[in-house]
């Protein structure tokens, strides 16, 4: 079986490794919608596979149901690509992702796998809870926080914000 021919090749090594493509099984239910639910036995060689072999998953960006079929003229979507890597992959690249692509000509969606790439997070827009005013300490951490680096305008920004 293949599970047990990744766990063999999973066993032996002793560097970082991914592995990234069509599975055809998941982990459990909830990577399914549609159709009949599988017993939760069915998914034991997968996972077992997973666990021994010490794989982890990839942050992602896009829809995970990378699969769309249909049964009783029902749709049913599942998740049955990935990327996985080792522990030791995660901690060597941590900046992988995974990106779940559109799907054009295939019943499945195509997976692109960045290793190493930085994304950018874009702007983001400062925002403060009023909350938090009059809270102990919290003008001492903000002092603490933006004044790190000097900043001389940090003392009345930290004013304004404990009127």
């Amino acid at each position: 079986m293949v599970w047990e021919r990744l766990l063999r090749i999973g066993i032996l090594r002793s560097t970082p490794w991914l592995v990234v493509g069509d599975f055809n099984e998941l982990t459990g239910n909830h990577e399914k919608r549609g159709g009949k639910l599988r017993h939760a036995a069915s998914f034991r060689s997968f996972n077992g596979m997973i666990q021994d072999c010490g794989l982890l998953e990839f942050p992602y960006l896009g829809d995970y149901l990378s699969w769309r079929g249909w049964h009783d003229k029902k749709p049913i979507r599942c998740r049955l690509d990935r990327a996985l890597g080792t522990e030791d992959w995660h901690d060597q690249f941590p900046d992988t992702v995974t990106d779940y692509l559109p799907m054009i000509a295939s019943d499945h969606k195509p997976l692109v796998v960045s290793i190493g790439v930085k994304r950018p997070r874009g702007q983001r827009c400062f925002m403060f809870d009023r909350r938090w005013i009059g809270k102990t300490g919290l003008m001492g951490v903000i002092s603490e926080g933006w004044g790190a680096d000097g900043d001389q305008d940090t003392p009345t920004l930290v004013a304004k914000i404990g009127n």
